[in-house]
């Protein structure tokens, strides 16, 4: 209980999204079942928009989530991945999404379980190895950050064997040394930032590994 930035990242979306276009759902065939007891609330969406409206307007400024936290998420934010009625269930992609949500409402047990699920139960998909790294990341956000670090070497390892795609390799040595220099191992950190800059120069992350080289001296 208490956990007001998930809270708010759930009002805040219910004023983005709603109200939807279009009938409401107990307007919808499907529900024409003769019965004197509605299968829905009828209650206009108008009305939770405002109680969402409401809510965030009480909450206390500032209020949320640690502040180490919410710099992750803003690192490494979490997608919203759009899941069409077409896609296949075994791809991976609506386990991944289902994640994603979890993860961009903080709740970081069940986003590990739905990205366990892509890589144990969607083999092959083309989402396994970005679980993987998602699975690493709630491990550091739920504070088992010696998990976190074993996953991100690991990550690196299996870039080097071909067990995970090479082009991942860089994001891996990087988001260890930042796991590590976060943590106060700041010698080990730099080993791992040096790494990325001088075998993959042209990756995104070493442009950011750079930087932190430089004010580690």
């Amino acid at each position: 209980m208490g956990k007001v930035d998930v809270a708010r990242a759930q009002w805040q979306r219910v004023l983005e999204e709603f109200p939807r276009p279009g009938k409401h759902e107990w307007e919808s065939e499907a529900f024409k079942v003769g019965g004197p007891v509605p299968l829905v609330e009828e209650q206009p969406e108008s009305y939770s928009v405002e109680k969402a409206r409401e809510a965030l307007a009480s909450l206390k400024a500032g209020a949320g989530a640690p502040r180490e936290e919410v710099d992750w998420l803003k690192e490494f934010p979490p997608q919203r991945i759009r899941v069409h009625e077409g896609d296949p269930g075994k791809n991976g992609k609506r386990f991944f999404a289902v994640g994603e949500e979890d993860l961009s409402t903080r709740d970081y047990e069940y986003a590990t379980r739905d990205y366990l699920k892509v890589s144990t139960l969607c083999y092959p998909s083309r989402y396994m190895d970005k679980a993987r790294f998602r699975v690493a990341l709630c491990d550091y956000l739920r504070a088992y950050r010696a998990q976190a670090i074993a996953d991100w070497r690991r990550l690196a390892e299996r870039a080097e064997d071909k067990t995970v795609s090479a082009r991942f390799k860089p994001e891996a040595e990087f988001k260890c040394g930042l796991c590590l220099q976060r943590e106060g191992y700041e010698r080990a950190a730099q080993a791992h930032f040096r790494k990325v800059v001088e075998e993959y120069p042209e990756s995104p992350f070493a442009e950011r590994a750079r930087a932190l080289l430089k004010q580690g001296g």
